[in-house]
């Protein structure tokens, strides 16, 4: 997978890729599907009979700018909360500092990237242990918010605003599906413009 910034870019590069590999294209502003595009950001529509043996160009209105924040890392892997205890475990086996980064909403706070960082957190003090003073404010929130509401994830996200962008596309089985905790074991890698 190719995550890219911007849409005009996206366009470009699919048309590119496509004169000589097998391309799909995945778009999305604020939870819709772009124009032109293969498909949206709805994790259904990505199942390997629909892209698997092909190179798939996203281009979303947050994840896809947070990868390219992240570029300069030594090493920068793509988790939630489908993926959590697999994500903590390959960030404590590399051995380094971790930085979590949360793509947010527009470039603002969003509860549901925060608390999914939470998860990780969470999955990783089980791992190891870590001194709270190892920790920043920020971390130590996202932690408290996860296992405060952990029994309750839905009514805590049911307020914020990517939830509610879904909920008035309709996009509920999205919603469940993203509400799945450790249900996938890959760790997606972001490396040299690739995410594979």
């Amino acid at each position: 997978m190719i995550p890219v910034e911007e849409v005009e870019e996206a366009i470009r590069l699919t048309r590119e890729i496509g004169l000589h590999t097998p391309v799909v294209s995945g778009g999305e502003r604020d939870g819709a599907k772009l124009p032109g595009f293969d498909y949206g950001n709805s994790p259904l529509e990505y199942s390997s009979t629909a892209i698997s043996g092909k190179l798939l160009v996203l281009c979303t209105t947050n994840g896809t700018q947070a990868f390219h924040v992240a570029a300069g890392a030594q090493a920068v892997y793509a988790g939630c909360l489908n993926n959590a205890q697999a994500v903590a475990k390959k960030a404590v086996d590399d051995g380094r500092d971790i930085m979590i980064l949360c793509a947010g909403t527009r470039c603002r706070f969003s509860a549901d990237d925060v608390t999914a960082a939470g998860a990780i957190i969470h999955r990783i003090r089980e791992i190891i242990n870590i001194d709270d003073a190892d920790m920043d404010d920020l971390s130590h929130t996202a932690l408290w918010l996860y296992e405060k509401n952990r029994s309750d994830l839905y009514g805590l996200l049911q307020i914020s605003r990517p939830f509610r962008t879904l909920a008035q596309l309709n996009r509920m089985e999205d919603i469940d599906y993203c509400f799945q905790e450790d249900i996938v074991d890959l760790v997606p890698q972001f490396l040299n413009g690739d995410i594979a």
